[in-house]
């Protein structure tokens, strides 16, 4: 009922004035991911091929200077960043599972290895959503035998457990997108 709300425009494109850019052209950007974050939700993190986290000051709109650790380095962790799940700097990519910290104050990533699914280490193009302190993930494609699926996984943030759930789903599915109703109920 309130004609300032009927006006506005909702998921619409709005081009930033200032000439801004993700990554140059020798990265490789296949896969990117953001996350929209920080204490007032005024940082973009992106992530990209192979370690890198990039840092953009949604006010500015320009990367962030000065940030450590904000390639991952740890021979411990032999990936690459490529179609994998961020929610709440959580990392899971192949065999490796990570916790990213990002402290803004001191401009630094902190990292901490969680557990990793083994029956997902070469399932590729998933979907996932967060819900209820879980991580749902669906189908995905596995990048050995190329064959999909139709499983559904779920971690546990509390527990740091991995689960396949009893249900599946009605097809097997890869490259998909997966989003909650407002409610969470869908």
């Amino acid at each position: 009922s309130d004609s300032k709300s009927e006006n506005q425009s909702f998921n619409t494109w709005i081009k930033h004035n200032q000439n801004t850019n993700i990554g140059t052209l020798e990265n490789n950007l296949i896969g990117v991911r953001g996350l929209i974050g920080g204490i007032n939700n005024d940082l973009l993190f992106i992530t990209y091929f192979p370690k890198n986290i990039e840092v953009i000051d949604l006010k500015t709109m320009k990367p962030l200077t000065g940030i450590k650790n904000n390639i991952i380095l740890n021979e411990e962790y032999k990936f690459g960043i490529q179609f994998h799940l961020i929610n709440y700097f959580i990392l899971f990519c192949y065999n490796t599972g990570l916790l990213i910290k990002y402290d803004e104050q001191n401009k630094s990533f902190h990292y901490e290895k969680l557990p990793i699914c083994h029956a997902l280490k070469n399932i590729t193009f998933y979907s996932f959503v967060y819900l209820y302190d879980f991580i749902f993930l669906f189908g995905g494609r596995n990048s050995i035998t190329q064959e999909k699926t139709k499983h559904v996984y779920k971690y546990s943030m509390k527990d740091k457990t991995w689960n396949q759930c009893k249900i599946t789903l009605p097809m097997e599915i890869y490259a998909s997108f997966a989003i909650l109703s407002d409610d969470d109920a869908n």
